[in-house]
């Protein structure tokens, strides 16, 4: 009979645990960090821009002239800041990227 000795390994620290306490800054966490930042940005505009859409329309009931303004207005609003908030996004990722790649070309030319 063969006996299977099984050892306990100490836990492995996440990816992401790794690099919050990276005093060097060798590894970059924006890149998610922005990516979260962009969903939350996305949703506060949909549930602004939702509501600001509900209010025209419960304006337009009113006999308000200016309730399909509104209601427009939040739409074309909304979609322009969505527009907005992904640009600045990809521009940040767009950023890290570049001092990614700097870097990985710098140590092969240095080699």
């Amino acid at each position: 009979m063969s006996e299977t000795i099984t050892t306990k390994r100490a836990p492995k620290k996440a990816k992401s645990e790794k690099n919050m306490f990276d005093t060097n800054f060798t590894r970059f966490v924006s890149t998610k960090v922005v990516s979260v930042l962009y969903q939350l940005a996305l949703a506060a505009i949909i549930l602004t821009t939702g509501i600001a859409m509900v209010v025209g329309i419960v304006q337009s009931a009113s006999g308000d002239g200016s309730a399909a303004l509104i209601t427009i207005g939040a739409a074309i609003t909304g979609l322009v800041l969505s527009l907005v908030v992904r640009l600045v996004a990809e521009m940040t990722i767009v950023v890290f990227r570049i001092a990614e790649n700097t870097k990985i070309l710098a140590s092969a030319t240095l080699a």
